[in-house]
């Protein structure tokens, strides 16, 4: 296939200071954009899958920000923006992601999807690199872009991608960061040390109303009852994410430990009900991974060299993707069947960079 996007935008800003100790920052932005596909095929005329959107759109934003004393401040925002489908969810043609081995078809009938974005943060500023701050957001997206699985007749799983009516978006986010020295002397104690957390909650919902409709990839028009949407979480937004990260820093030396949680997420939907050799929803437990990052500076017949060391996923997590029993809200589950589990291993690396 072919792709291309043209865009043009303007955009006029404002920046004051209300009073001393509020500021405000309100614009918008005008854009106009036009994104074509041409699906190309060497023995039959595939024009029908080619697809052009023609948009234009005004995104306004505003911020207030209250900065009631020297090293606290709170946050109002609001913003609207806009999201395209990419080139390869709009190909109607096979191609193979690499990295999952998984099979994909476009869909030429997709729109862009449009945010509403509110959210409110609360900052708190303890010292150079380090802060406490607590956020809450809110956001309604109008014909999101999720990823569907199906089967063909010979059985293969393949994907797709589908525009679901509409979803809503609700959660928070805290994150502290500080540096400290240990007491007493030794090596130990020369070395500043660092920690930080990180944790974001989302709750996710996709909300059909009476009448709403998807277009599949095959041009046909559906109710968007028939997928079983309505209150189903988005695809690929999990409730739970924690990332954390400890370690030290010396003069010539670094050391740092990543840790990862993200809870169970939605990884791919079923096709419609109706459909024959449906496939149920693919969930994802992407789990714990720690990671090991060393760096260390040398220098050698008077030149720079910085020695590197990685470990990566440490524990050994594996990538788990599952099926639950029967696609039916009113029954228990009759059993979970792994769908594309396997071993990810450790990786460890070693490096040796020269500055000139």
């Amino acid at each position: 296939y072919n792709g291309e996007l043209t865009t043009h935008a303007g955009y006029a800003q404002i920046d004051a200071e209300l009073i001393s100790t509020i500021r405000t920052t309100a614009g918008v932005r005008y854009e106009t954009a036009d994104q074509s596909v041409d699906v190309f095929d060497r023995f039959n005329d595939s024009s029908a899958f080619d697809t052009s959107l023609s948009n234009d759109y005004w995104l306004p934003s505003a911020m207030v920000t209250w900065n009631f004393t020297d090293n606290m401040q709170f946050r109002v925002g609001y913003s609207h923006t806009i999201a395209r489908p990419q080139f390869r969810e709009l190909a109607a043609s096979q191609f193979t992601d690499p990295e999952t081995d998984r099979i994909y078809f476009g869909n030429s009938n997709l729109t862009d999807s449009k945010f509403r974005n509110y959210d409110a943060r609360y900052e708190f500023y303890l010292g150079r690199n380090q802060f406490l701050t607590l956020a809450g957001f809110y956001k309604t997206i109008d014909k999101p872009i999720e990823e569907i699985q199906f089967t063909t007749t010979d059985f293969s799983f393949q994907s797709s991608f589908i525009n679901s009516p509409k979803a809503e978006l609700l959660g928070g986010e805290f994150e502290y960061r500080t540096r400290f020295f240990l007491p007493g002397d030794g090596w130990l104690a020369d070395q500043e040390w660092l920690f930080s957390v990180n944790y974001t909650y989302t709750e996710s919902e996709i909300v059909v109303g009476a009448g709403d409709t998807i277009t599949e990839r095959d041009g046909d028009i559906v109710a968007a009852s028939s997928y079983g949407l309505d209150g189903s979480p988005m695809v690929g937004t999990p409730k739970h994410i924690v990332n954390t990260q400890f370690g030290w820093e010396g003069e010539n030396t670094q050391f740092t430990i990543l840790g990862g949680w993200v809870s169970e997420r939605l990884l791919a939907r079923g096709e419609a009900l109706t459909k024959a050799n449906r496939l149920l929803d693919v969930y994802e437990k992407p789990g714990f991974q720690l990671d090991a990052v060393f760096r260390h500076r040398v220098n050698i017949h008077g030149t720079d060299f910085t020695i590197g060391l990685a470990g990566r996923n440490l524990l050994a997590t594996k990538h788990i993707e599952e099926q639950r029993g029967v696609d039916d809200p009113d029954r228990a589950p009759d059993g979970i069947v792994d769908f594309n589990t396997y071993e990810r291993g450790r990786s460890l690396s070693a490096s040796l960079t020269a500055h000139f």
